[in-house]
């Protein structure tokens, strides 16, 4: 059995199809309830050098049966990162199972040009495989759909990840996740966030509602249309949780083009 070191740190649509509930429940990533198994069959785990570091999206390529994966830039070392140096899993519920999964080496990674390290802007990349859509049969994995609009304030939205179940905590095992609600980039301006927003970014969520250390890049998504959507990438924040420092994701619908490009 294969697992991995977690650092703090036939449907209808061809996409955004889950089993998971589209109403709001009261349950959290930081110490919160567990998703069930194919809940998020969306959600992907990004691995770099043995070590579980990231979270991510999968969703269709451009041409049929390609997989991509879209997930944080600060996520990937250096401005021209070795696609040799990451894999991806895909059907993973619980980092210490190997049932059901499969894991595929990145042939290639796209990371914004426009990408700040210093602010987080344009914190979004792509990374390619050579399997297709077929080789993930076995397991629960299927693509999120791009999304089809801009948000608005107040939608609910779901972020899930392995990350931390408390700031400072430990990692979780389990896949988790939470219901939050979208905030306007100018609510989010009035927040402890102030100064540091531009928009590549949109704003989600309330204290002791957050994604936390290891979630980042993983999917913010919203039901819609009877569908799963991609809105954002889980991309910084200041601490986990805290009242009046809402989390913070790069925005999937102001950078929907440049995703197009890569994917």
């Amino acid at each position: 059995m294969e697992s991995f070191y977690l650092l703090d740190a036939v449907f209808a649509q061809n996409c955004g199809q889950s089993r998971a509930s589209r109403q709001p429940i009261a349950s959290y990533i930081v110490g919160g309830l567990e998703a069930n198994p194919g809940d998020y069959p969306w959600q992907v785990g990004l691995i770099e050098s043995g070590y579980l570091i990231c979270g991510g999206t999968y969703v269709n390529g451009n041409a049929a049966g390609s997989v991509k994966v879209v997930t944080a830039a600060h996520c990937l070392s250096g401005k021209n990162p070795n696609p040799n140096n990451y894999r991806v899993v895909f059907g993973m519920h619980i980092t210490t199972d190997s049932t059901g999964r499969v894991i595929a080496q990145v042939t290639g990674v796209s990371k914004h040009e426009q990408y700040n390290s210093n602010t987080f802007s344009n914190d979004i990349a792509v990374l390619d495989f050579t399997i297709g859509s077929s080789d993930l049969s076995s397991t629960f994995a299927s693509p999120a759909c791009l999304p089809s609009r801009s948000y608005y304030s107040g939608e609910a939205v779901v972020v899930s990840g392995w990350g931390t179940t408390s700031e400072g905590g430990s990692s979780s095992s389990v896949l988790r996740y939470v219901w939050k609600q979208m905030i306007s980039l100018a609510e989010c301006e009035t927040t402890g966030n102030a100064g540091n927003l531009d928009q590549s970014m949109l704003c989600a969520g309330e204290a002791g509602k957050d994604a936390c250390q290891g979630d980042s890049g993983g999917p913010l998504v919203a039901a819609r249309s009877g569908c799963w959507e991609l809105v954002g990438v889980v991309s910084w924040g200041f601490g986990c949780g805290r009242d009046n420092y809402p989390g913070v994701y790069a925005d999937a619908f102001h950078l929907k083009n440049w995703t197009l490009s890569k994917i």
